[in-house]
């Protein structure tokens, strides 16, 4: 067995699919060292391990030990592929189960919050000022017309699809930093949005003279930040988990 030309076939294969160590290392859940060590000749896969990246690559694992493609017909090991790659195999492991829940539980608070009261404005009957109603984020976005919708409607925009994204770093092993920039962009607009709306309506009274912020904006305001704090500071959605830089390849002699 020649390693340096398994090690040249491995990094051929793993070219091929558009893939850096750091992915290759987190699809078969070992470390880059172990993925650049493959490369440069300096070690070997185990057979388990081997019996994933031939179903991955859809090569044989005959192939991957000699360093070149046959013809499948002529091994028998090529049977190995006939399998679809797991969920895990393709990156979509426990690991990363966290950025899927993380954003599933921030949607369901929000919606749960955005049945707080929101903004206090004067609701006048006739020709009499009747009283200082309450409305609550919902209200705001589906059942009035006022300047609040306008905030209302960017902030829901901004957070859902920064959520949404978050998705992406569960399921898509290739493009997790992508989707990691965009789901920190959005949710960094998120914010400044949640923080520019609770000056605005902290500032703004009614005819009664009484500040137009009602409770539940400041606590959206409080659940905007730690939804941002925690997304930029938790393992499960940090940038050094989606993001790491790549490993130096070893070259080899």
């Amino acid at each position: 067995m020649d390693k340096m030309k398994m090690g040249t076939f491995l990094t051929k294969l793993r070219n091929e699919k558009n893939l850096r160590q750091q992915d290759e290392a987190d699809i078969f859940q070992v470390s880059p060292q172990a993925v650049s060590k493959w490369e440069s000749g300096d070690s070997v896969p185990d057979i388990a391990t081997l019996e994933k990246l031939a179903s991955f690559y859809k090569v044989g694992i005959d192939e991957i030990i000699n360093g070149e493609r046959k013809n499948p017909d002529t091994n028998v090991s090529t049977v190995v592929v006939a399998r679809n790659p797991s969920l895990e195999e393709k990156g979509i492991g426990k690991r990363y189960y966290g950025a899927f829940i993380y954003c599933m539980s921030a949607i369901v608070i929000a919606i749960v919050l955005s049945f707080l009261s929101y903004f206090k404005t004067d609701v006048i009957i006739g020709s009499q000022l009747s009283m200082s109603a309450g409305f609550d984020f919902y209200q705001t976005l589906f059942k009035i017309s006022a300047w609040p919708t306008i905030g209302a409607w960017i902030e829901t925009l901004l957070f859902l699809s920064s959520a949404l994204l978050s998705i992406g770093l569960w399921l898509d092993p290739t493009s997790r930093r992508t989707f990691w920039f965009w789901s920190f962009g959005l949710n960094l607009a998120n914010l400044v949005v949640s923080l520019v709306n609770t000056i605005l309506l902290t500032g703004a009274t009614n005819q009664n003279g009484t500040n137009m912020a009602d409770t539940g904006c400041y606590v959206l305001f409080i659940f905007s930040v730690v939804y941002f704090v925690l997304f930029v500071t938790l393992p499960i959605t940090k940038k050094k988990t989606f993001c790491p830089k790549a490993p130096k390849a070893i070259k080899s002699k």
